[in-house]
């Protein structure tokens, strides 16, 4: 296997492809995990997250959680408040300005220990995703170098917050989806 160029480690799961012709702005709609300039998509980040859980699932009587353990017992949790996606067409929609409550979750775990530390990822419209910044810019057709500096910045995944159960328990509180 090919090793790719330094800093160009992204551009197999680039959304820039010859038969398009020439990309007009970053963020057109096109469905690769990357963006021009090597800008990491929020999907980029979803699917890293994903790639953390386990390799067996636990049974959960939920349509916005998946539960799995690892072969070295660590458990793995994906929550998530799914908004359907607005607008239509390859012309950006901005989102609504109320997109809907946050939705709190009480995850119970039952054989650790009642204080275990956890770590929780995020992503939204504040963890890991470049689109509020590129919003922030005014959508620029052609970002500067600087520009580009941020945004891909701000499409890194976000450090983990570090908690700790409480009686076994975790709550947290997760924002709607926004679909951008």
């Amino acid at each position: 296997m090919r090793r790719p160029h330094p800093g160009h480690e992204l551009l197999e799961l680039s959304d820039v492809f010859e038969e398009q012709g020439v990309v007009k702005t970053p963020f057109y709609g096109g469905f690769g995990l990357v963006a021009e300039d090597n800008i990491p998509k929020p999907a980029l980040n979803a699917f890293a997250m994903l790639h953390q859980l386990g390799n067996r699932r636990i049974k959960v009587d939920s349509d916005s959680v998946l539960a799995t353990r690892s072969s070295d017992g660590a458990i793995a949790i994906a929550l998530w408040n799914y908004a359907p996606p607005f607008g239509t067409g390859a012309t950006y929609t901005p989102p609504p300005a109320n997109i809907g409550p946050s939705r709190t979750f009480t995850v119970k775990l039952s054989g650790v220990a009642p204080n275990a530390p956890v770590q929780v990822w995020r992503l939204d419209a504040d963890h890991g995703n470049v689109v509020k910044t590129f919003d922030a810019m005014g959508r620029p057709p052609f970002p500067t170098r600087e520009q580009i500096t941020q945004l891909r910045a701000a499409g890194k995944p976000f450090p983990p917050q570090k908690l700790t159960l409480s009686n076994s328990a975790l709550t947290i509180s997760i924002p709607r989806k926004d679909s951008s």
